[in-house]
């Protein structure tokens, strides 16, 4: 009887499994990999993705203080 009862919680157990598809286990894998991520993309984002959009935008303008727009006269 006892017996009965693990093997019907274990097939209940892999059947929520099965509907939700990820496991508590895999998903906390996954926070804890962002976590180790987190420091090198805001590093990436801070010193290579923000500097290249400031770059773009003072191309495009005359002065970056009075943010006059000038297009494409600075080439």
């Amino acid at each position: 009887m006892e017996n009965t009862i693990r093997q019907n919680a274990r097939r209940t157990r892999n059947l929520r499994q099965e509907k939700t598809g990820i496991s508590r286990k895999e998903k906390r894998k996954g926070r804890i990999s962002w976590l180790f991520l987190s420091p090198s993309l805001l590093g990436v984002l801070t010193f290579f993705l923000l500097p290249f959009c400031v770059i773009i935008f003072y191309a495009f303008v005359n002065n970056p203080i009075q943010k006059e727009f000038v297009g494409i006269q600075n080439f």
